[in-house]
């Protein structure tokens, strides 16, 4: 079995706080409460896109979507060796899914 190590992150106090800005704004800052609860490592990003853009349609729609974008695969990792990029250790990334060996070499281009 392989493990794919992607960008995702753990940060319970961007989570805390997105979720309470949400609840307080009535839904204003909904995009970024979805990036932090997903674990998405722009949520940050997220939170200033949707903070001095969302009076306008364009920017929620620009905000809603950078939070609910896929994370960014950092490596796979297999018993033994490194497919791609580094250890988890080395990036603070985390583990997301065991996958069979023909998963992931169907979801990615690279060799």
């Amino acid at each position: 079995m392989s493990q794919i190590i992607t960008d995702q992150r753990d940060d319970r106090l961007a989570t805390v706080l997105a979720i309470t800005a949400t609840v307080l704004t009535a839904g204003y800052m909904l995009p970024w409460m979805v990036a932090a609860v997903r674990g998405k490592a722009n949520h940050w990003s997220v939170f200033w896109v949707n903070l001095l853009l969302d009076w306008t349609i364009v920017g929620w729609v620009v905000a809603i979507i950078m939070a609910m974008g896929p994370h960014r695969v950092l490596s796979v990792y297999r018993p033994g060796r490194w497919r791609r990029g580094f250890p988890a250790r080395s990036v603070g990334a985390r583990t997301l899914a065991n996958v069979p060996d023909q998963e992931v070499r169907s979801a990615h281009s690279h060799p």
